[in-house]
């Protein structure tokens, strides 16, 4: 039982070693002649995983990774691109329980995971011709 119990939140470490996203070095890597094309201030700023007003999406993907939700607000002036920045932790529940009946005794474990955690805003991004023109940060 005790075997199984370790299988099992094996298997939820992994589960949640796969949701964690690139960190700004691996996605630098993954376009680095991108990345070698800005200014140096630019870098540094990307690197530290942060950004600035001016910034483009690209410098904005590399810095922060993809935006979990897309939206656009139109308006009279010009169309606003808005990007929404999401923490998801998932629920754990574990569970053990035992029990006896004359001269039968159990023990049982499980252990539950499902995506309705806690869900929170760690960052919010606005564009306007596909530049920064403003954001709001939050400790992840």
């Amino acid at each position: 039982m005790l075997k199984f119990a370790s299988i099992l939140l094996a298997l939820f470490a992994l589960i949640l070693a796969g949701c964690a996203s690139k960190t700004p070095s691996q996605r630098i890597s993954g376009d680095q002649a991108l990345f070698d094309s800005w200014p140096a201030e630019v870098q540094a700023a990307v690197q530290a995983g942060d950004i600035e007003v001016g910034f483009t999406t690209e410098q904005v993907l590399m810095a922060w990774g993809e935006p979990d939700e897309r939206t656009t607000e139109v308006n009279a002036n010009a169309d606003v691109e808005r990007w929404v920045y999401l923490k998801k932790t998932p629920a754990l529940n574990i569970g053990i329980g035992g029990g006896s009946y004359g001269r039968n005794v159990g023990v049982g474990t499980s252990v539950g995971t499902t995506i309705g955690g806690d869900t929170r805003v760690t960052g919010l991004v606005r564009f306007r011709n596909n530049q920064v023109i403003s954001f709001d940060q939050r400790k992840k």
